[in-house]
């Protein structure tokens, strides 16, 4: 019997015992006594444990066999007919059978037909108590297997759908960087910082690929991203383009979106006029658990063109982390906040345990 499991034989031990233990303790507490000798209780035990491995090891090969050639998926009416017309037919031939031999070599029963009615039907109920109890655990089995894969799948679909928004950021960044070159060869035609913008460039969108599997870093790491963006900028600018920073120290360990702030960087550049007497001054702050940057609204005369993915790709990945999205001020001065997320906000959303690993 290689095929039982350990626990099977605890339940085959606890079933063989119950009808002894259960018929005794009825007697006792009715007449506060029991007539069972030794050698009968000892008949009873062995009897009931022989009847109980055969009915167990047959239902459960019923139940194993059926599990591979009639799966409950397959169709649940023709399952249950089938497992109950097995299980009365095989159980009921089995227990006949131990019948027959107890009478053969024991004997002393009076009545012959209503001992073998009263324990095949007393069997049966027993078996089809197990059996609902073994179809229950299955089917508890099934539904945790099937919302383990339901969970999976959905994780595999945010991680997906975050890596299609996250592939949008390079090629976005890569589009704005090969304007500002453009413009520098073309209207301004300042070679040398051309070259110049090309290896910092590099440079920068070298560290870019080196975090592309990333989803969150923490503020920390992002500023100082941040930092080696604007010395990119600078090359072109100069002093129009004024940007100071006034972060707390204790939300540097909080966690933003990588090139979130190079994304809403750009977007101010892009849209905004600029030059020495008029510069762009942009605040970049730490307000109430959010991440904020401003700019006064100076818009260009002519709308530059656009891939029109910046703000709404970061409002959609923030959504995939089951975080609160950006608010938008448009007035006098353009105001974007950015919530900053912690490391229990992020516990149970598709990263790894170490959220800034590559």
């Amino acid at each position: 019997m290689a095929f039982l499991r350990r626990k099977d034989y605890y339940y085959i031990i606890f079933i063989s015992l119950f009808p002894v233990v259960f018929f005794t303790s009825v007697e006792f507490l009715s007449t506060g006594s029991t007539s069972r000798e030794l050698s009968s209780g000892l008949y009873t035990i062995a009897y009931s444990t022989i009847v109980t491995i055969g009915l167990y090891v047959i239902n459960s090969l019923i139940v194993r066999w059926l599990q591979i050639h009639h799966p409950w998926q397959n169709g649940a009416a023709k399952r249950i007919i089938l497992e109950s017309i097995l299980s009365i037919i095989l159980s009921g031939a089995w227990q006949a059978f131990v019948i027959f031999l107890s009478l053969e070599f024991v004997g002393g029963v009076r009545n012959v037909r209503a001992h073998y009615v009263n324990n095949i039907v007393f069997g049966l109920a027993i078996t089809f108590f197990v059996l609902l109890i073994m179809e229950g655990a299955y089917f508890f089995k099934l539904w945790r297997d099937s919302l383990t894969r339901v969970q999976r799948m959905e994780k595999q679909q945010l991680q997906a759908q975050l890596d299609q928004l996250k592939a949008q950021v390079q090629p976005h960044f890569l589009f704005n960087s090969l304007n500002t070159l453009s413009a520098m060869l073309e209207i301004e035609k300042d070679i040398p910082r051309a070259i110049r913008f090309i290896d910092e460039f590099s440079l920068l969108y070298r560290r870019i690929l080196e975090k592309k599997d990333v989803h969150i870093v923490t503020l920390e790491e992002e500023l100082r991203f941040v930092d080696a963006y604007l010395l990119l900028q600078k090359e072109r600018f100069s002093t129009a383009l004024d940007v100071q920073i006034d972060i707390d120290e204790a939300d540097r360990e909080k966690y933003i979106l990588p090139m979130a702030i190079q994304e809403l960087l750009e977007n101010a550049i892009k849209h905004n006029r600029m030059s020495r007497a008029e510069p762009l001054k942009i605040r970049i702050t730490s307000e109430l658990h959010h991440l904020c940057i401003s700019n006064p609204n100076q818009p260009k005369a002519h709308a530059p063109a656009s891939t029109g993915t910046g703000l709404s790709n970061l409002n959609k990945r923030l959504r995939l982390l089951g975080a609160p999205v950006m608010s938008i001020d448009n007035g006098s001065t353009f105001r974007v906040c950015m919530p900053l997320l912690t490391a229990e906000s992020l516990r149970n959303e598709p990263s790894t345990s170490n959220p800034t690993e590559s």
